[in-house]
């Protein structure tokens, strides 16, 4: 080592110790550490065919004191973490000729397109006509959007969960523009898992608890401490660092390895696998009710356990065939999307109840589970929605959406908000400027229609 080096070393490494060599070993440790107040997620759920809109729009009261209506009780001891939009349709145009459960389930997650332009056709399909399934996303749908353009979406395992409660939802069941919400990009369909089982194994088996002695002994040898890496490195160092300094580099490597010690221990405290029972049943009805809970179940464990910060699930696909014996308390054995069509609001009614209270557990869960000075619900962001108001109809207007908590993002919890003529592009730009993603538009400038005043605080 020449002088000149020497003094390189004297002058520039101690006193950027910390902020530059030793900040770069500890930069994992750094991120976890500003994690602590929990990091932000987004889930996105979906549930098919409409919805009853006298029982389900407030009729009565403002902003903060709206009447309670018979499908929005499920969520009644989460008022003040949920809000209610009207005037949000689909940036779709009602002209479209394909299958119009598709295009709403499109027009919501994925950048709408120019009205003439409508969705974008599979390549090599030439059926386009009323009842056609022929589209696809043209674009990466909104959470992976933001899964690549928002940091603090980043850094799990599993980048994003897709969840399905029917088996007719997975791939190789039918056209994607009906089973989908979440896409890579052009005909980049991520379809739906409706195995609980399967999304188990997928998710959870290489999870190492407090506790697991055998796989903590594993994990071991693969998760040292960053300082264990370089102690050779370190030692070479410590013998060209004047005496002098010693103290200040000690101290730094102290709290380095203090640091990594508050995230080597394992996963965060409460984080456990989800115990699920057997599925009982082949079918989509027998299995339903069983199916949909328990993809609750691993969607508020993966986020416990911080394996994943994005996840999707639709109930069942947009022409559901589910039939309203398979809900609590139905009866007739009529399809869903045969009951929004004739319209039966009574079966209606009852399998929207059904969606919201299992939801409404999952989100109960959340707000129940600490996570720094607040819950797993104040760091989610939830969008409940449906791919049409009327199902007979397919209407694009007034869209019954819901979202919860987000409450680190400012979501004006407890509100219900009355807009005219907004779409779903509106709300994703409001909620890109939340989590710091600037794009002013979302798809085509057409569907584009102005700010949601009030949503966020």
């Amino acid at each position: 080592m020449d002088a000149k080096t020497s003094r390189f070393l004297r002058r520039t490494f101690l006193s950027g110790i910390g902020s530059a060599g030793m900040a770069a070993l500890a930069a994992p440790l750094l991120r976890a550490e500003a994690q602590t107040a929990g990091p932000q997620r987004l889930l996105i759920i979906h549930r098919p065919c409409g919805t009853v809109p006298a029982l389900w729009f407030p009729t009565t009261g403002g902003v903060k004191d709206w009447g309670m209506t018979p499908l929005l009780t499920p969520f009644a001891d989460l008022r003040n973490e949920m809000v209610v939009l009207k005037g949000i349709d689909l940036p779709r145009d009602d002209n479209w000729p394909g299958d119009k459960h598709g295009a709403g389930m499109l027009a919501v997650v994925c950048p709408p397109r120019a009205v003439k332009d409508g969705w974008a056709i599979i390549p090599g399909n030439t059926e386009v006509d009323s009842e056609g399934k022929f589209f696809t996303g043209a674009d990466p749908s909104v959470d992976q959007e933001l899964l690549k353009n928002v940091a603090s979406l980043q850094g799990p395992p599993i980048a994003s969960l897709q969840l399905g409660a029917s088996l007719a939802s997975m791939k190789g069941s039918g056209p994607e523009c009906l089973r989908a919400i979440s896409y890579a990009g052009f005909n980049q369909a991520l379809w739906p898992e409706s195995r609980p089982e399967t999304v188990f194994s997928n998710v959870f088996a290489n999870l190492v608890l407090n506790g697991d002695t055998s796989a903590a002994e594993r994990s071991k040898a693969k998760n040292k401490s960053i300082l264990d890496f370089v102690t050779g490195d370190l030692t070479s160092l410590r013998a060209r660092v004047p005496s002098s300094q010693l103290p200040k580099l000690d101290a730094h490597l102290a709290a380095i390895r203090s640091l990594e010690g508050q995230f080597s221990s394992g996963p965060s405290a409460g984080c456990s696998k989800p115990t699920l029972g057997a599925i009982s049943g082949t079918g989509d009805d027998s299995r339903h009710i069983q199916v949909a809970q328990q993809q609750t179940q691993i969607i508020q464990a993966a986020f416990q356990c911080d394996l994943t910060r994005v996840i999707s699930l639709t109930y069942s696909y947009g022409n559901s065939e589910i039939t309203s014996n398979a809900f609590p308390g139905g009866t007739g054995g009529t399809g869903h999307h045969e009951a929004s069509h004739e319209p039966n609001e009574t079966i209606l009614a009852n399998t929207e109840k059904f969606y919201a209270e299992t939801t409404a557990q999952l989100l109960r869960n959340m707000k129940a589970t600490r996570e720094g000075t607040g819950t797993m619900l104040d760091n989610t962001l939830v969008v409940y929605f449906n791919e049409c108001c009327l199902g007979d109809e397919h209407t694009i207007p007034d869209n019954p959406v819901l979202l919860f908590g987000g409450k680190s993002l400012g979501l004006n919890g407890g509100s219900y908000l009355q807009y005219t003529g907004r779409t779903f592009a509106d709300l994703w730009v409001e909620t890109f400027r939340r989590v710091g993603y600037n794009k002013p538009v979302h798809g085509d400038p057409f569907w584009n229609r102005g700010p949601l005043s009030g949503l966020y605080g």
